[in-house]
């Protein structure tokens, strides 16, 4: 969620996105450590690209 409001107030587009996957993620991903990889790398994802 703060992804999702940071990417909305600064207008950044990959925060946005971000946010939005990270909230919708546990339904899609049933095992525990694709659940965690995916969201550790969904997490670093706006420091590395930046737009």
């Amino acid at each position: 969620m703060g992804y999702f409001i940071y990417g909305k107030k600064q207008e950044r587009v990959v925060a946005l996105l971000c946010g939005v996957v990270l909230m919708a993620l546990p339904y899609l991903i049933d095992n525990v450590f694709g659940l965690v990889a995916s969201g550790v790398l969904l997490l670093a994802l706006p420091w590395f690209v930046r737009r």
